[in-house]
């Protein structure tokens, strides 16, 4: 599917890290992808947050299948890079890579849901919207000249009608 919608290489391989690590996780605990539940999404969120990141040696030495013969020194997570002054990666996953990888979950889940292909429910919900009001019916707006939704009059209705709160 986005391969379809011409998204980048990088997007695609970003998607495909998120999947491969949700997979791995319910390998680990012997879960089918399609048999999974809200619990098994919490969970993983949980873990996501403690989890340190995988270390691999080199591209190249895991080719070649030796190992470097001196191991690399890496700087300490916090502490500037001394050539671009970057801040180091730390040893925990990110919090936007976490955000990215729900993000991506949920939306593989939604798709397969969509399709039939998948579990009767997304594992991954929407996150709840933070309203002040309740919802308002579509039959209950008022649009103004510029074909825009005028808020105040929606508001004003909405009390009217006790939908507010």
């Amino acid at each position: 599917m986005l391969q379809a919608n011409s998204r980048p290489a990088t997007t695609i391989r970003s998607y495909g890290m998120d999947l491969l690590r949700w997979w791995r996780f319910l390998s680990g605990w012997g879960v089918a992808w399609d048999r999974v539940s809200r619990r098994d999404a919490r969970d993983f969120a949980r873990w996501i947050q403690i989890a340190p990141k995988l270390s691999r040696g080199h591209w190249r030495h895991r080719a070649s299948g030796e190992e470097p013969s001196q191991p690399v020194a890496r700087p300490a997570a916090g502490l500037p890079n001394p050539v671009t002054g970057r801040a180091a990666p730390g040893r925990l996953y990110s919090a936007s890579t976490r955000v990215h990888c729900e993000t991506v979950l949920r939306s593989f889940y939604a798709f397969h849901l969509e399709e039939g292909t998948g579990p009767i429910i997304n594992p991954f919900p929407p996150a709840r919207e933070r309203r002040r009001f309740a919802p308002i019916p579509a039959s209950a707006a008022v649009w103004s000249r510029s074909a825009t939704i005028s808020l105040t009059a929606l508001l004003r209705q909405s009390r009217r009608a006790g939908w507010a709160r």
